[in-house]
């Protein structure tokens, strides 16, 4: 694999070269490719630099044209049709498998032990990244997950929305 012992630095350089390169690739090797980064973006392990070129090699790729998928008057797609790449289905319906899981374990009932707050951050980045380079939205219930996770007491023990520190106060104006 591309990402076997490399960095996450090293990852993106290369996938950037690999986004470049794309339409270079035989089709049996850009889909072999394409398949080994959706699994690696499906895991919702890596860091956020790694996320993007991960997202941006696999558009490539797959040769997904977000211009495409605005319908023209420049606004994300949402009605999830035909033009939707069944990997950005794939990957927004793990992430919202991830983030339904994080809620549960940390509501009112608990019971589970929920992802890690690092994955579920993973999650909810790849989901953004890989929306806002389609432009399309994501679906309904991922929206209402990081809605859920947002608001303020929604989701009382996730420690995903809460301040640690206090603001720095300025020194003219307490």
């Amino acid at each position: 694999m591309l990402w076997h012992g490399a960095d996450g630095a090293d990852c993106a350089l290369v996938l950037r070269a690999v986004s470049h390169a794309a339409t270079q690739f035989p089709a049996t090797e850009a889909e072999k490719l394409s398949r080994q980064l959706q699994h690696r973006l499906g895991t919702f392990n890596l860091a956020p630099g790694a996320a993007a070129a991960h997202t941006n090699a696999l558009i490539r790729l797959t040769k997904t044209d977000p211009a495409s998928q605005d319908g023209g008057d420049g606004d994300a797609a949402t009605d999830h049709g035909d033009d939707v790449p069944e990997w950005f289905r794939e990957l927004t319906a793990s992430a919202g498998v991830v983030m339904s899981a994080y809620v549960k374990g940390h509501g009112a009932g608990g019971g589970t032990t929920p992802p890690s707050d690092e994955r579920m951050t993973a999650a909810v980045f790849t989901i953004g990244e890989i929306s806002v380079q389609c432009n399309i939205m994501p679906p309904a219930d991922c929206q209402t997950f990081i809605q859920a996770l947002v608001a303020p007491g929604l989701v009382p023990a996730a420690g995903v929305v809460r301040r640690t520190t206090t603001p720095p106060q300025h020194p003219v104006f307490p």
